[in-house]
């Protein structure tokens, strides 16, 4: 199995939110994690962030790209929300993605986040243009104090450990838990 993990934002052309803390960092903490754990599961892990790009536009092509080119079976882009909201959300367009969703913002409610639910989408670029079942992961709100105080009790570690059992819920790739 492949699975295509985009860090988001991440690029001088490509920022992140930026209130009680900064969401560059926390989607590098949780992605790391996350990407340690799938190794260990003998899932191959697609790195979609690129090295460099032109604007936004060209962040979102370059990652999607590479998910396509590699031939992923899903795609997860992690962020953090801004906006002044609370909680968790994950979007979603296809069937198959709705059940990742689903199951991730369960386990990120679990951790005491406000579950904002599994949310269908079109208005993202890595939804729309990825060949595969993609994902939005919002961990939180960057810019709501009790969401990032939550989000440092717990840390990145145990955020990309509810990410991972929710993608292992619904794709089953090991039968033994992974720590980071």
């Amino acid at each position: 199995m492949k699975i295509a993990i985009d860090i988001g934002h991440n690029l001088p052309c490509d920022g992140g939110a930026v209130g009680f803390l900064n969401e560059n960092w926390c989607n590098t903490a949780v992605g790391m994690h996350l990407i340690s754990m799938l190794e260990k599961s003998q899932v191959e892990v697609i790195k979609c962030k690129p090295g460099s790009a032109d604007d936004l536009r060209d962040s979102l092509k370059r990652r999607v790209t590479t998910a396509n080119t590699a031939k992923a079976d899903y795609y997860i882009s992690l962020h953090h929300n801004a906006g002044g909201g609370k909680g968790s959300e994950v979007f979603y367009f296809s069937n198959k993605g709705g059940a990742l969703a689903s199951a991730i913002v369960n386990e990120l409610a679990l951790l005491g986040f406000e579950n904002r639910g599994a949310k269908k989408s079109t208005h993202y670029y890595v939804i729309n243009w990825s060949e595969m079942p993609a994902i939005i992961v919002e961990a939180c709100f960057m810019d709501t104090k009790t969401d990032c105080e939550l989000w440092q009790r717990v840390g990145a570690k145990a955020v990309a450990e509810a990410i991972y059992k929710g993608l292992n819920q619904v794709l089953k790739f090991s039968s033994t838990p992974v720590s980071a």
